[in-house]
């Protein structure tokens, strides 16, 4: 068995990856390991690698104050690497159980009614890229990029559905190119995200308007062959939101419409699909929860012990 540093042993992890997972999955990687991972262990000899440099490695990036999504995505990294080094080089099992990363539930916030009608006030006056986007979102619960990849043949108007088939990322370029990075489309990151999407007869009359002389192939966004950039929809809406005063991120209004769904009482089975969830729990940990006024109106229902 030869002797050998971990940043080789890395590069044939990362090598044999690049053969089996997505070419979004492995810049993830990629990026995980040339900014976080490397530097720290680059030219240490596998033997050396232990629980306690561990330890000091993840102890190291929490000091950075890097997000717990992406600590979790580093721990996963660096756990398939020690398993490729155990099965193919005779490491020393290291278990990283007792690296604690806490995973943080962020409040998810919910469009006030002033601030839904500024945006359908807005949409009622202006019939652009930026409406067709926030009524897609806001009513349909589709994501950032799976907008920005809809073209007119995946809108069935007579059948009153969107048929979501990809998501539009800025990734970098596979091969040696002038630009560094390249807009492209690609498959969902799960099965469950390809779906049927039933949209309100509002918002279909509202399409139809915007269609006139647009060809099937066409984005929807741009209205012509060219991809509209997830982030240039973002920037357009964050805009919009400094114009209006409104407190919001462009997720919100896929929140803004799960909870609409379940205030409607719509089937949370039917709601998971339609929010493209690869299962139901992942729907009812998210959206099913009582908001603070449906608590306040459930505790005055509480007889005073006072009342005569």
């Amino acid at each position: 068995m030869r002797i050998i540093i971990f940043k080789d042993l890395v590069h044939e992890w990362i090598a044999l990856k690049k053969l089996s997972v997505k070419h979004s999955t492995f810049v993830k990687y990629e990026n995980i390991l040339v900014h976080h991972i490397l530097p720290f262990f680059k030219n240490c000899h596998i033997s050396k690698i232990d629980s306690q440099s561990i330890l000091l490695f993840f102890e190291t990036k929490k000091k950075e104050e890097l997000s717990n999504s992406l600590l979790h995505s580093i721990k996963s990294v660096f756990s398939s690497i020690l398993e490729y080094g155990i099965e193919n080089y005779k490491m020393k099992p290291i278990s990283l159980k007792n690296i604690r990363i806490p995973t943080v539930h962020k409040l998810k916030q919910v469009l006030s009614f002033d601030d839904r009608n500024k945006i359908i006030t807005y949409a009622k006056e202006e019939t652009n890229s930026l409406s067709i986007g926030m009524l897609l979102a806001l009513y349909g619960g589709l994501r950032l990029g799976e907008i920005c990849a809809l073209e007119w043949k995946h809108i069935d108007f007579k059948n009153q559905v969107i048929y979501v088939e990809g998501t539009v990322t800025r990734l970098k370029c596979k091969e040696k190119q002038k630009n560094k990075t390249e807009v492209i489309i690609l498959t969902p990151k799960s099965s469950s995200s390809c779906r049927e999407v039933p949209l309100p007869d509002f918002l279909i009359e509202y399409l139809k308007r915007y269609k006139i002389n647009s060809h099937d192939h066409y984005y929807i966004l741009s209205n012509s062959t060219q991809i509209y950039e997830p982030r240039r929809l973002e920037k357009n809406f964050y805009k919009f939101c400094k114009k209006y005063k409104i407190q919001s991120n462009f997720h919100n209004l896929r929140h803004s419409y799960a909870t609409d769904c379940v205030r409607n009482n719509v089937e949370i089975k039917a709601l998971s699909e339609i929010l493209g969830h690869s299962n139901v729990a992942i729907t009812l940990s998210l959206y099913v929860h009582t908001s603070l006024e449906e608590k306040k109106k459930e505790i005055c229902k509480i007889q005073s012990p006072f009342s005569s």
